[in-house]
C-alpha cells in the first residue's frame, strides 16, 4: 500500500496555516503549493512545519492546478488534499488511510467536516442538479444540520479528501479547466467513472475555520464559483439544466 502525503494549497492564509499544519501527524510528508500569497504565509508555513515542502507556484493557478502540482512532487504517495483553512482531529489522517487500504474499490474518501461550534458541515451530497442545489442552499439557509452519512456517496469536499494514488493517476488528477469550485465534484464524479468508489468516514474529524482566504475576495469567488458550476454543467448535464445554468450564471456577472 502507499504511504500517505498531504498537500496544502494556500493563498493569503497567515490567519489559519499554522493551525492546518500542526494537525498534520509528525512524520507525513507535507507539499504546501503557494497561490502567490502576499502576506505572511511563506513565514507561517516555515515556523509551523519546517520540513514541509514549500512550492510557489508562480502566480494564481486555481485550486485544482495547484493541487496536481503538489501531488507530482510525492509520487508513489496516496493524498489526503487539505485546505489551510482546515484542521485534523486526532488520528483523523490514520482511521483514513486504514479505510483505504482496506476497501480496494474505494478512490476517494473524505472525513466528516465540522464547523468550529462542532455542527456537521454539507461536506458530501448526489451528483448537483439545479433542484439538488437549490434544495441544499435552502437548507443552508435554514441553518439544518445535516446527518452524516457512513459509506458510499456520490461526492465529497475537496477541503479534505484522501484521493488512492491509482485512482487519482486514472483520471489525471483534477481537471486544471476549473480555478475554484466543483472541482471537487468532478473529481469524484470522474473517479466513480473509471470504477472506484467514493465514501465518507464519518469517524474521522476535520474541523473547518471557513473561508479565511475566499472572504478576502468575495467578488471574485462568486464569479468562480458561477464559472465552475458553468464548467460542470456543460460536461456532466444536458438540455435545459445546462442551458438554465448557464443563462443564470451570465446574468449573475
Amino acid at each position: 500500500m502507499n504511504p500517505v502525503g498531504v498537500v496544502v494549497v494556500t493563498w493569503q492564509s497567515e490567519a489559519t496555516i499554522a493551525a492546518c499544519l500542526r494537525s498534520i501527524p509528525d512524520g507525513v510528508p507535507v507539499v504546501v503549493v503557494d497561490n502567490d500569497s502576499r502576506d505572511a504565509t511563506g513565514d507561517r508555513v516555515r515556523t509551523a512545519r519546517p520540513e514541509a515542502v514549500w512550492l510557489p507556484a508562480g502566480g494564481n493557478l486555481g485550486f485544482g492546478r495547484a493541487c496536481n502540482l503538489g501531488a507530482e512532487r510525492m509520487p508513489g504517495h496516496d493524498i489526503l488534499f487539505l485546505n489551510p483553512d482546515a484542521r485534523l482531529e486526532p488520528d483523523a489522517l490514520e482511521i483514513l488511510h486504514a479505510y483505504v487500504k482496506a476497501n480496494p474499490r474505494v478512490g476517494l474518501l473524505g472525513p466528516t467536516v465540522r464547523d468550529e461550534s462542532g455542527l456537521p458541515e454539507w461536506s458530501w451530497g448526489d451528483d448537483p442538479t439545479v433542484w439538488r442545489e437549490a434544495l441544499r442552499s435552502r437548507r443552508v439557509r435554514q441553518g439544518e444540520v445535516p446527518p452524516v452519512p457512513a459509506g458510499r456517496v456520490e461526492w465529497v469536499t475537496g477541503g479534505c479528501c484522501l484521493v488512492r494514488r491509482e485512482a487519482f493517476e486514472a483520471v489525471s488528477g483534477f481537471d486544471p479547466g476549473y480555478f475554484l469550485y466543483f472541482e471537487d465534484l468532478d473529481l469524484c464524479r470522474r473517479i466513480r467513472t473509471a470504477g472506484f468508489e467514493v465514501h465518507l468516514v464519518p469517524e474521522a474529524i476535520a474541523v473547518h475555520a471557513r473561508g479565511h482566504s475566499s472572504a478576502q475576495a468575495a467578488d471574485r469567488v462568486r464569479r468562480h464559483y458561477r464559472d465552475g458550476q458553468r464548467r460542470y454543467y456543460a460536461r456532466h448535464r444536458r438540455g435545459p439544466e445546462r442551458w438554465f445554468v448557464e443563462l443564470y450564471a451570465r446574468l449573475a456577472r
